[in-house]
């Protein structure tokens, strides 16, 4: 671009954006501003089935979360200028950070989510309908902290870890440690007794739970 000479501060349009400052403009002669070439982020991640994950990304400057310089969907790659980033993942059960992301030029950053295990908590009332009822789960042992909130009959897909589960019945009902296998369903059955959960088992696509009836009274 022709322009008058002068010295001038130029900003381009980059992920992040990118400040030259007190860049010089001299009648009859060209001025080069050569720019890095960018690396890449790759966010690979599947859901319990082994399926394509939909999962929102944001990627701030290291150290800066005031305001992010770019976002992106998990198992879609994103070009990104050379820096140190953090990166903040919203997975089903709450935020994952990666800090102190590298990104270099030419070369691809690649960042591998645990597979997630699934969770099932199901039941019905005395009249033989699906109850409806909300659960809560918490990371095992930290009951202020809720890592998401489903309805029964519902599932939700969880990180690898230890649970424990309120059911928001009359009274409430407390399944602790529950286990979260990567890859597995676990099931929590509510028109059985209070007892730990089923044993897991692996997930696969369209798999459903069948419902145990309880034994008939003896009169």
């Amino acid at each position: 671009k022709d322009l008058p000479p002068r010295v001038y501060d130029v900003r381009v349009n980059l992920n992040p954006e990118a400040w030259y400052e007190a860049v010089e403009i001299t009648a009859g002669k060209s001025t080069v501003i050569e720019l890095p070439p960018p690396g890449r982020l790759e966010i690979w991640g599947t859901d319990a089935e082994g399926g394509q994950r939909d999962v929102p990304f944001t990627v701030y400057l290291g150290g800066k979360r005031e305001k992010s310089i770019t976002d992106g969907h998990v198992n879609v790659p994103v070009d990104i200028q050379p820096g140190v980033y953090d990166v903040k993942v919203a997975l089903e059960s709450g935020e994952a950070w990666f800090n102190a992301v590298e990104i270099i030029s030419r070369q691809s950053r690649v960042i591998e989510l645990p597979r997630p295990g699934r969770l099932f908590v199901f039941g019905n009332d005395a009249a033989g309908k699906p109850l409806t009822a909300s659960f809560t789960i918490y990371p095992g042992g930290e009951r202020g902290r809720k890592a998401a909130v489903r309805q029964v009959n519902e599932t939700v897909d969880l990180p690898p870890g230890i649970y424990d589960v309120k059911v928001d019945l009359e009274p409430e009902a407390w399944y602790e440690g529950v286990e979260i296998v990567g890859g597995q369903l676990t099931a929590i059955d509510l028109s059985k007794p209070k007892k730990p959960e089923i044993p897991a088992q692996e997930v696969v696509p369209e798999e459903k739970v069948v419902k145990e009836e309880p034994p008939a009274a003896v009169p």
